[in-house]
């Protein structure tokens, strides 16, 4: 679980993935990305970068080309070599601005967060959840409560302050369990640009990753 690559995992004879997982199931979608974006990788500098970084390099990119900040994303993961559906059941932290989910678990449909401007990194999620348009339950106590109504209010009044919290929100995140390998800052920096390219790519051929 966490920044270790496990969700990439297949069932095994030993464990079954996390793909299946209420939360994923259904809804993850284009693993298929990172199969081409590692093959590309392997090319340059084979056995030397882990699909965690990998996820990480991609979630980044996928946020500014969806007009989101950008984060320095500090390199050297290890790829997890098992996985854990219970704990992958378990509520998860997440940023809301963003992306589709479903309604219910087992419901093949997704709704989008942000009915407005639902691909585009903005802060149109936190208007409407002052119009009492929030998704979940969830959602909207965030407005409701007194104890996080005034974040709420604080982002839509600045926008900048929301992008800069979400950037180091993903780069805490990133850096959970993270181990530097040394003697690899120098090649993981040579094919950074390569892995972003080829992410781009495959984002402007499939806007709905």
């Amino acid at each position: 679980m966490g920044c270790d690559a496990s969700v990439l995992l297949d069932d095994t004879s030993s464990f079954i993935g996390e793909k299946t997982a209420g939360p994923n199931a259904n809804s993850l979608r284009r693993f298929d990305v990172i199969d081409k974006i590692k093959s590309e990788i392997e090319k340059l500098c084979p056995n030397t970068v882990s699909c965690a970084d990998i996820l990480v390099v991609a979630a980044r990119d996928s946020v500014i080309a969806l007009g989101g900040p950008s984060w320095t994303v500090q390199l050297g993961r290890r790829d997890s070599t098992t996985a854990s559906f219970s704990l992958a059941n378990l509520d998860l932290p997440g940023s809301h601005t963003i992306g589709e989910i479903h309604l219910t678990i087992g419901d093949l449909n997704l709704s989008p967060l942000d009915t407005i401007t639902p691909e585009t990194f903005d802060i149109a999620y936190f208007k409407n959840l002052q119009n009492q348009k929030g998704l979940f339950h969830s959602d909207q106590v965030l407005f409701d409560e007194e104890t996080t109504k005034s974040q709420v209010n604080s982002y839509v009044r600045n926008s900048l302050s929301f992008r800069a919290d979400f950037a180091n929100s993903m780069i805490k995140m990133g850096n959970i369990g993270l181990l530097i390998l040394l003697g690899l800052e120098v090649k993981l920096g040579k094919i950074v640009g390569v892995l972003t390219k080829v992410f781009c790519f495959y984002y402007k051929c499939n806007t709905r990753l």
